[in-house]
């Protein structure tokens, strides 16, 4: 693909191939297999599956208030000089069209009956009127017999025959000829000094281009980041049930992202764990999933495969928010790497530099881990897999968060 997009476009190679060096990682990031899930927002995958085009480069400067073409035609070539006309290049002839019917159908059956009833009454009135009348009949009951059902009709075609010109046709087509040969000459003129004007405003738009391609870049990855306006459906959520991670996630998120971090929301009718807000433009919907939750003698299985989570993620998608969802096992042994993740994807909507994203990939594929099936989150509850390893961590880990951020949160 990077080849064609070389081909098809007028930018530095080196710009192009950044740029979908950007579009491979931004795409890559989009997983729903495996821990940490990431859903994109909408318009930015929407934007890193545009084929790239001249046009559309030249549209993106424009619209990010660069001084470039307005309207694009691309790569114009010069139109070429035309032919004068000379006599012999006019033509003897001309073909003119004629047509030619003829009957077909039943019309020669209709013709034969009518000579062979005019046959008949003739000799049988010379009889006498009885038996005239009654051959009469007659051939009346034949002619309906045999032309009931019938039809006449006349076969139309057209053909062409040549036509040769007179000397005065031809030298007044050899005048026309040489008055629009004129009107050639001058339109090829006018219109390739238009082009010769264009182009060299089009090799200026695209040094342009190319020199703020690094800007134009970013620009177009932090604005398809922004959410849709959602104020109204930010809600505070009282008394909100936590899991056993949260707590200890948000003291380390807290620690990193405080100016970003907020806590017990509703949005689009579901509570997410946590939210990042970036200058209220970009949003982070944060998930901390468990194979089952137990109430009491009661364990149930969740965040499995196919039980709806996918649901939920499309809604934040739909309307511009990132989705990343940690698996608990996750958080408890990976606290750092997750929330180095978070940092990178921040980084990356405050600057629209990729190259954050780059190491969110990095890091993520260090500690990912398979997403669960009903039967798997079944066998872990029934293993109590979350008793045996989790609540022994989150002692360990408490502990450390005490020690090591009591005196040192920024806030």
């Amino acid at each position: 693909m990077l080849n064609s997009v070389l081909k098809s476009t007028g930018l530095d190679k080196e710009n192009i191939y950044r740029y979908m060096m950007d579009v491979k990682v931004i795409l890559s990031l989009e997983n729903t297999t495996r821990f940490p899930v990431v859903k994109l927002p909408g318009s930015l995958l929407n934007k890193a599956k545009v084929t790239p085009s001249d046009k559309y480069f030249f549209e993106l400067a424009k619209l990010y208030g660069y001084n470039v073409t307005y309207r694009y035609f691309g790569e114009l070539s010069f139109l070429p000089e035309p032919q004068p006309p000379t006599l012999h290049s006019i033509p003897l002839s001309r073909k003119e069209s004629y047509q030619k019917t003829k009957p077909t159908g039943c019309f020669w059956l209709f013709c034969g009956l009518i000579i062979l009833g005019g046959i008949i009454a003739c000799g049988a009135l010379e009889s006498s009127w009885g038996v005239g009348i009654a051959a009469a009949a007659i051939w009346l009951l034949l002619f309906i017999i045999l032309g009931g059902g019938h039809e006449v009709f006349f076969d139309k075609k057209y053909k062409e025959k040549n036509v040769p010109y007179s000397k005065i046709e031809r030298w007044r087509l050899f005048e026309a000829a040489e008055l629009q040969y004129r009107y050639n000459l001058s339109y090829r003129m006018d219109e390739n000094d238009k082009r010769r004007e264009y182009l060299k405003q089009f090799t200026n738009d695209k040094k342009i281009i190319n020199e703020h391609w690094c800007s134009i870049k970013k620009r177009l990855w932090k604005e398809s980041s922004k959410a849709k306006p959602c104020r109204n459906e930010l809600k505070r959520a009282d008394n909100p049930k936590r899991g056993i991670k949260e707590d200890a996630f948000f003291v380390l998120l807290m620690r990193e992202l405080h100016n970003y971090v907020r806590i017990d929301y509703t949005v689009f009718g579901y509570f997410p764990d946590m939210i990042l807000n970036i200058d209220d433009t970009c949003f982070i919907d944060i998930e901390i999933d468990e194979p089952y939750t137990q109430d009491g003698n009661s364990i149930k299985e969740i965040h499995y495969v196919g039980c709806g989570d996918d649901k939920r993620n499309e809604a934040f998608a739909d309307n511009n928010w990132f989705v990343v969802r940690f698996a608990e096992s996750q958080i408890e042994q990976h606290p750092t790497e997750c929330v180095e993740i978070l940092k990178s994807l921040v980084n990356f909507l405050l600057s629209g530099n990729c190259e954050s994203l780059k190491k969110f990939d990095r890091i993520a594929g260090l500690i990912q881990i398979k997403c669960w099936t009903k039967e798997e989150a079944r066998l872990m509850a029934i293993t109590k897999t979350r008793n045996n390893v989790s609540f022994r961590k989150r002692k360990d880990l408490e502990t450390s968060n005490h020690t090591q951020y009591d005196d040192d949160l920024p806030f």
